[in-house]
């Protein structure tokens, strides 16, 4: 698997999403980090 690096704020942001988008931002991000293009 793929190693995540956040930037900036961008961590403290995600987690200030609502619980939906955030369960929604870390199925990207795990797509992403198994080498699969993001669905959204």
């Amino acid at each position: 698997m793929k190693p995540v690096r956040f930037l900036g704020d961008s961590l403290k942001a995600i987690r200030d999403f609502g619980d939906d988008a955030r369960r929604d931002a870390g199925f990207q991000i795990d797509r992403v980090q198994r080498g699969l293009e993001p669905s959204d």
